[in-house]
């Protein structure tokens, strides 16, 4: 086998040429590194600004604790009271047809749910006669008798003679709604 040798010119020329291409290859790649750090650079201040935008949408999503409002407590009360079923109530007060009885006064308290019914009565006899009638219709029996008081136009009679000698008598019957 004959040995092979090259000889490589050595002439200025290509001296020149790489001097030539490491000019213009070493500033490109410099600039392209310059470039690169410039845009890392930004994309780190964009995500920062991205997060603290995340964390101050957090901070408003967050509950806040309010006071509560003062109308709340009425207007659920009013809802409740909205959802009463009072037509046996009122049934039961106008319906009632004794003979010399007659119905003053329906008060309805609302906050502990309860009614009272105020009757102008002719006899005391008469007192037994509506409490049988206001609890008709009712397994348990939700009105109670109260009290009974004489409607006398003399108030300067004893409260004994008063009573015995008035000729008309005002009783009071109560209940539950929620028991109607």
């Amino acid at each position: 086998m004959k040995p092979l040798h090259i000889e490589f010119a050595r002439s200025q020329r290509w001296k020149t040429v790489w001097i030539a291409s490491l000019a213009v290859c070493l500033p490109a790649i410099a600039f392209f590194v310059w470039r690169v750090n410039v845009i890392r650079t930004v994309a780190a201040q964009h995500a920062a600004q991205v997060e603290a935008q995340q964390a101050r949408l957090e901070k408003l999503r967050a509950p806040v604790h309010t006071q509560p409002d003062p109308r709340r407590d009425s207007i659920d009360q009013i809802g409740q009271l909205l959802q009463l079923d009072v037509n046996r109530l009122f049934a039961t007060a106008e319906n009632l047809d004794i003979a010399g009885v007659r119905l003053r006064n329906l008060s309805f308290d609302t906050a502990s749910g309860s009614v009272k019914l105020d009757y102008e009565l002719d006899s005391l006899d008469r007192a037994s006669t509506i409490t049988e009638a206001l609890n008709s219709g009712y397994q348990k029996y939700p009105w109670m008798f109260v009290s009974v008081s004489a409607a006398n136009s003399n108030p300067a009679q004893g409260a004994t003679a008063g009573l015995l000698a008035a000729q008309q008598f005002r009783g009071i019957w109560s209940a539950r709604v929620n028991l109607l």
